[in-house]
């Protein structure tokens, strides 16, 4: 089954405003990650401490979602970063736009 039809397959079965979710966790999960970056090149206490405070507002919102992902959807990890990797290869310029309802 091609990369299109999984995406579509995702859309029946969960909706568009879930796809938009998994999208979103993604994302913040990737702006996690900068932040990382930074506090890791950074040798001011006060930017790291800063830093810090970000990525752990962000790790509540990824378990957030990660938990509604789980509870409400049945998608897992493996699911969730399949999706993405589908999102990805069907929408390669278009796709962390996220979808309209």
């Amino acid at each position: 089954m091609t990369a299109e039809k999984r995406v579509q397959e995702y859309i029946s079965e969960f909706s568009v405003e879930v796809l938009n979710l998994v999208m979103e966790r993604h994302n913040l999960s990737n702006e996690k990650r900068s932040w990382f970056s930074i506090r890791f090149a950074s040798e001011d206490s006060s930017v790291e401490k800063e830093c810090t405070e970000k990525m752990d507002e962000l790790d509540k919102k990824i378990y957030k979602i990660d938990d509604d992902l789980l509870s409400h959807y049945g998608i897992d990890k493996k699911l969730r970063t399949q999706m993405i990797k589908d999102l990805k290869k069907s929408y390669p310029k278009g796709w962390i736009a996220g979808f309209g309802e």
